[in-house]
């Protein structure tokens, strides 16, 4: 899932949040896994400079 459409460039969405300093973590995968866990995210960038877009690796650890 994206928080703004690809057909839009002006990308409205992302500029507010970053703008304000609000990190944006999108296009997850084997969020279903999680649905109706009590679970902590973590999402650790891979180290970069310069970059525009960053890849994270996500991961839960499931509370109980």
């Amino acid at each position: 899932m994206n928080i703004d459409s690809s057909r839009n460039m002006k990308r409205a969405a992302h500029t507010l949040l970053l703008k304000n300093e609000i990190l944006i973590v999108e296009n997850l995968a084997g969020l279903e896994e999680l649905h109706g866990e009590n679970f902590r995210l973590f999402a650790v960038p891979l180290k970069a400079k310069n970059v525009a877009a960053l890849s994270i690796r996500a991961f839960a650890e499931i509370l109980e």
